[in-house]
């Protein structure tokens, strides 16, 4: 599969990602990317695969390559006391050959910390944003994909 590379703006002036995937956990996303982009496991930047700490991701500016688990290194960042939001804006400015994929985690029990319902708001709103960027957005559910944009 070939893909166009398209850096667009918005109002907040920042670039448009290729590709976000979510869906629930243990749902076959990253095995979807694999599948319909023709990558493989050295394309991953973090993930299982590829555990990065959160101060070390870089994005080869050549390529294709896949954020993995996104929803676990933005955790880590809040954990690390860092700012997530305004770090991944900061490397998806100037690639826009990145497919992010990310669990859903804003479904299910209401969690009692109020870390861990924080954690959950802010990946919320800023997957939202991701979302409004995004070239396309597919959610997996048993491996098979809805496209959602």
């Amino acid at each position: 599969m070939c893909y166009k590379f398209m850096l667009k703006g918005n109002q907040y002036g920042l670039g448009i990602i290729m590709k976000l995937i979510i869906g629930g956990c243990c749902q076959g996303k990253l095995q979807y990317v694999y599948r319909t982009s023709g990558l493989l496991q050295d394309a991953v930047l973090y993930g299982v695969e590829n555990k990065y700490k959160t101060d070390e991701i870089q994005i080869p500016v050549e390529g294709t390559w896949i954020w993995n688990d996104f929803q676990d290194w933005f955790q880590k960042m809040l954990e690390e006391r860092k700012d997530p939001e305004t770090t991944a804006d900061q490397l998806l400015i100037d690639h826009s050959n990145i497919i992010i994929i990310c669990d859903e985690i804003g479904n299910g029990i209401v969690p009692l910390s109020i870390e861990e319902r924080l954690y959950r708001e802010r990946l919320g709103k800023y997957l939202c944003s991701l979302a409004e960027r995004a070239e396309s957005v597919e959610r997996i559910l048993c491996g098979l994909s809805q496209k959602l944009k």
